[in-house]
């Protein structure tokens, strides 16, 4: 039994193991793909004038003369396909780049790009073979192609492979001569070879970034995910999600600030839960914080998208009110109560109802310097509420 769960224990790190490796060569892929895009993008801006320039030479230097049969009218011809093919290109890559878009038509974009390039190159390479022996061409693209574009090696040394391929076949084409034919063929084969190596390095390194980059990613997510955890620690209640009392102390010390620049008023509420002794000593304590819970969801829904509520202690809860008369104020406190008073607390298989007794004031520019005495004036306002009749509102301003 023990060798089995050996097994089976072993077996699951290994698929953990794979997939973890899949979805890190996936996320790899998805991020040299959208390199290659901006990369292609900023190629084909470069290329457009360079191709320009070079049809206007050819125009002027080679039209009407008889150049190796022709060799001018390939040439031209080839510049011409380039000429229309890159603002397609530009085109498309832009709007991938852009719109940071990585998907099958974005790889095809890419990989056919790149065909492209190496196609190019092999075709300017064999219509030079009328008047030249050079390969210069050839391993220009092979280069730039290692050094521009992030490819996988497998998929690397495909491209490379099939490129060798299709030059040896294509200037025997052009190339008549036997001994230069043995000699370019050795020079595309070092071109190429050299080439992939480029392209090699040129992944190896960038996948070390992207790599690098995905793990400081990673970490400045969880830095931001602990910051977020302490923020709620630190500014909201661990069993309501309100404000604690700390947080909605800042709210109201900014209000002021406001109220100081500003002239307006605003208005703040205290409410408590009436006998909430003799709930948690009937039903219990856990019984008596899923009261309180309740009760926070409820007057949390029914306040104003501006007004802030939190929690200022046991079964005490503030309200700030910005903007806010305190008639209005007053008003609001009267409608919460009623909310309270008729709303059924379904707590497990209990049903509880409750009161709440509410005392109100104002905030005004004078609270700034000597805050505590807003406080005072609700908590007096809300002491006579509790020793009147209770599940009233009292005023004081």
């Amino acid at each position: 039994m023990g060798i089995k769960n050996r097994i089976n224990k072993s077996l699951e790190e290994s698929i953990k193991f794979i997939n973890t490796r899949v979805k890190e060569n996936k996320d790899i892929s998805n991020e040299t793909i959208g390199i290659n895009v901006s990369r292609l993008y900023y190629l084909c801006i470069i290329l457009i004038p360079l191709i320009l320039t070079n049809i206007m030479i050819i125009l002027i230097k080679y039209r009407g003369m008889e150049v190796q049969g022709s060799y001018w009218k390939l040439l031209m011809g080839m510049h011409l396909y380039i000429f229309v093919l890159l603002p397609i290109l530009v085109y498309f890559s832009k709007e991938f780049k852009d719109k940071n878009i990585v998907n099958s038509r974005t790889k095809i974009l890419v990989y056919s790009a790149i065909a492209k390039i190496f196609i190019v190159g092999i075709a300017f390479t064999s219509i030079d073979q009328i008047v030249t022996s050079s390969i210069v061409i050839y391993l220009m693209m092979m280069v730039l192609v290692g050094v521009v574009f992030v490819i996988r090696p497998t998929i690397s040394i495909i491209y490379y492979a099939v490129s060798l391929i299709l030059f040896i076949m294509t200037i025997r084409i052009f190339q008549t001569d036997k001994n230069i034919l043995i000699s370019i063929t050795m020079d595309g084969l070092a071109a190429t070879i050299v080439s992939f190596s480029i392209s090699f390095i040129t992944w190896k390194t960038n996948k070390k970034a992207i790599q690098q980059n995905n793990i400081i990613q990673e970490q400045q997510r969880e830095l931001e995910r602990n910051n977020n955890k302490l923020s709620n620690i630190a500014f909201f209640d661990y069993m309501t999600s309100l404000y604690n009392r700390r947080k909605i102390d800042e709210i109201i010390k900014e209000e002021l600030n406001w109220i100081k620049r500003n002239g307006h008023e605003s208005a703040i509420i205290i409410f408590d839960i009436d006998n909430f002794k003799l709930i948690n000593d009937k039903y219990g304590h856990p019984t008596g914080d899923k009261v309180i819970k309740e009760l926070s969801k409820l007057i949390e829904g029914k306040t104003r998208g501006t007004d802030s509520v939190g929690r200022w202690g046991g079964e005490e809860f503030l309200i700030l009110l910005p903007f806010t008369h305190i008639s209005t104020a007053e008003r609001i406190a009267e409608k919460l109560r009623k909310i309270i008073e008729d709303h059924t607390f379904k707590i497990d298989d209990l049903s509880i109802s409750i009161t709440a007794s509410f005392g109100v004031t104002c905030l005004c520019e004078k609270d700034l310097e000597f805050k505590e005495e807003a406080y005072n004036k609700a908590d007096k306002a809300l002491y006579k509420a509790k020793r009147e009749n209770k599940n009233c509102v009292v005023v004081m301003e």
